[in-house]
């Protein structure tokens, strides 16, 4: 109970001594009156003490707790406390800024559901996977309660002169992060050779007129990297190395479409006009066909790496 604390049991006897104490204080109160009352509410108190006090350690009973439905050992955890944590996607892969809501994990069915801050009056089950389904995600991360050091912050470790950009710092090694992107999204591998060897290079997407990185890994000797995972609708992705102030092209940029294939778009190394259409929106519970105009419409330009 006092967790081996004796500042603690000091408290608590201490408090025992006070609450004894009270009753010398109703002699200097005014008789039938305030003296009264206040000798009502210490014995009502003393008596309560005793009842919730015997119920406690009635608790402690195996056949009471079985007659109050509350099970035993770790069942008891699973039963009244349920994980949440919060989810992200860095950028928004069509469209501006980014976005974090937050999850629950079902303890029936161990499914994270996913909802919001706001209040949502119907709370139907397509609610909790709003953000799942072959949506417009490059890169999804769930936080991840651990003291041990994940797999994105072993990526991302830096060497002598080398410098991280402000979203990988703060959005995937200041927490614990996990990459999850395969349970919202269709995802590939993308996989990319003849890059400069030992360095690290950035996955980027066309995010608020800019190009900021959403993963990154170190090529291995060869200048070879592969990124597991990634979002693959129709999504404009550019291979960056980071300078300690802006990216600069290392490779593409591509198209990764549907089925997992890297696309080249036309107009490499001018201006192009790049028009982003949705076909649905949230709307009354669920995703409505949508024909209205479309989430962004850029113009911008498609970088010529120095790699070719």
């Amino acid at each position: 109970m006092f967790r081996r604390s004796g500042a603690l049991i000091g408290l608590y006897l201490g408090l025992i001594f006070s609450y004894g104490y009270l009753r010398y204080i109703s002699d200097g109160l005014a008789p039938y009156g305030a003296k009264d009352a206040f000798l009502g509410v210490l014995v009502a108190s003393t008596l309560l003490h005793f009842y919730f006090d015997g119920f406690i350690w009635k608790v402690r009973e195996k056949s009471t707790r079985e007659s109050l439905g509350i099970a035993d050992g770790d069942s008891q955890a699973a039963a009244f406390r349920i994980p949440g944590t919060g989810v992200r996607t860095i950028y928004w892969p069509k469209g501006g800024s980014n976005h974090f809501w937050s999850a629950v994990k079902d303890p029936v069915t161990g499914e994270w559901l996913d909802f919001e801050a706001g209040l949502e009056r119907n709370l139907s089950p397509a609610y909790f996977r709003a953000q799942r389904g072959n949506k417009d995600h490059a890169k999804v991360y769930r936080i991840r309660p651990s003291s041990e050091q994940m797999p994105l912050a072993v990526d991302l470790e830096t060497r002598e002169g080398e410098v991280l950009p402000w979203a990988m710092v703060n959005y995937l090694i200041a927490r614990p992060m996990e990459d999850v992107t395969a349970e919202y999204t269709t995802v590939a591998p993308v996989v990319v050779s003849e890059l400069r060897p030992d360095t690290l290079v950035y996955l980027a997407v066309f995010n608020d007129g800019v190009w900021r990185p959403v993963i990154g890994k170190r090529t291995d000797g060869q200048g070879r990297v592969r990124f597991e995972d990634v979002g693959c609708q129709d999504i404009l992705y550019l291979l960056a190395h980071y300078d300690g102030t802006e990216l600069s092209p290392a490779w593409g940029p591509f198209i990764l479409n549907t089925d997992g294939e890297l696309w080249r778009p036309r107009g490499v190394g001018e201006l192009v006009s790049l028009e982003l259409p949705v076909s649905q929106r949230w709307a009354d519970g669920g995703w409505q066909a949508y024909a209205g105009e479309a989430l962004m419409s850029e113009t911008l330009y498609l970088p010529e790496p120095a790699g070719g």
